[in-house]
Protein backbone atom coordinates (compact mmCIF):
# COMPACT_ATOMS: atom_id res chain seq x y z
CA UNK A 1 0.00 0.00 0.00
CA UNK A 2 1.72 3.14 -0.92
CA UNK A 3 0.90 6.40 0.22
CA UNK A 4 -0.27 9.40 -1.41
CA UNK A 5 2.81 12.34 -2.07
CA UNK A 6 4.15 13.96 0.67
CA UNK A 7 1.66 12.02 3.02
CA UNK A 8 4.75 10.54 5.23
CA UNK A 9 6.25 13.96 5.71
CA UNK A 10 2.97 15.97 6.23
CA UNK A 11 2.23 13.36 9.14
CA UNK A 12 5.23 13.69 10.73
CA UNK A 13 4.71 17.74 10.81
CA UNK A 14 1.64 16.76 12.55
CA UNK A 15 2.51 14.12 14.81
CA UNK A 16 5.67 16.62 15.95
CA UNK A 17 3.22 19.12 17.16
CA UNK A 18 1.55 16.57 19.43
CA UNK A 19 4.06 17.65 22.88
CA UNK A 20 3.01 21.15 22.13
CA UNK A 21 -0.96 20.42 22.23
CA UNK A 22 -0.28 18.56 25.84
CA UNK A 23 1.51 20.90 26.98
CA UNK A 24 -1.54 23.48 25.72
CA UNK A 25 -4.10 21.07 27.12
CA UNK A 26 -2.46 21.10 30.43
CA UNK A 27 -2.17 25.15 30.81
CA UNK A 28 -6.18 25.02 29.69
CA UNK A 29 -6.83 22.52 32.51
CA UNK A 30 -4.90 24.98 35.12
CA UNK A 31 -6.59 27.89 33.90
CA UNK A 32 -9.88 25.83 34.09
CA UNK A 33 -9.51 24.82 37.60
CA UNK A 34 -8.21 28.38 38.88
CA UNK A 35 -11.24 30.02 37.43
CA UNK A 36 -13.40 27.34 38.53
CA UNK A 37 -11.67 27.79 42.10
CA UNK A 38 -12.12 31.49 42.24
CA UNK A 39 -15.56 31.39 40.61
CA UNK A 40 -17.11 29.02 43.71
CA UNK A 41 -15.44 31.67 45.84
CA UNK A 42 -16.82 34.25 44.69
CA UNK A 43 -20.07 33.06 44.42
CA UNK A 44 -20.33 31.60 48.03
CA UNK A 45 -18.65 35.27 49.07
CA UNK A 46 -21.96 36.90 47.16
CA UNK A 47 -24.53 34.67 48.79
CA UNK A 48 -23.33 34.77 52.58
CA UNK A 49 -23.51 38.77 51.63
CA UNK A 50 -26.42 38.59 50.39
CA UNK A 51 -27.80 36.47 53.26
CA UNK A 52 -26.48 37.76 56.44
CA UNK A 53 -24.66 40.83 55.18
CA UNK A 54 -25.08 44.44 56.64
CA UNK A 55 -27.89 46.12 54.53
CA UNK A 56 -25.88 48.70 52.11
CA UNK A 57 -23.75 45.52 50.94
CA UNK A 58 -26.94 43.20 51.14
CA UNK A 59 -28.46 45.48 48.52
CA UNK A 60 -25.47 45.66 46.45
CA UNK A 61 -25.42 41.62 46.76
CA UNK A 62 -28.80 41.47 45.46
CA UNK A 63 -28.71 43.78 42.61
CA UNK A 64 -25.35 42.09 41.26
CA UNK A 65 -26.90 38.49 41.55
CA UNK A 66 -29.91 39.67 39.72
CA UNK A 67 -27.97 42.00 36.66
CA UNK A 68 -26.26 39.11 36.25
CA UNK A 69 -29.40 36.60 36.64
CA UNK A 70 -31.16 38.70 34.02
CA UNK A 71 -27.96 38.93 31.15
CA UNK A 72 -28.06 36.19 28.58
CA UNK A 73 -25.16 34.31 28.55
CA UNK A 74 -24.86 34.60 25.00
CA UNK A 75 -24.26 38.66 24.64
Amino acid sequence: LKHPSGFDETLKRYVSFLPLLGKAAVVTLKISILAMILAVGLGLLTAVVRLYGPWPLRWFAISYIEVFRGTPLLI
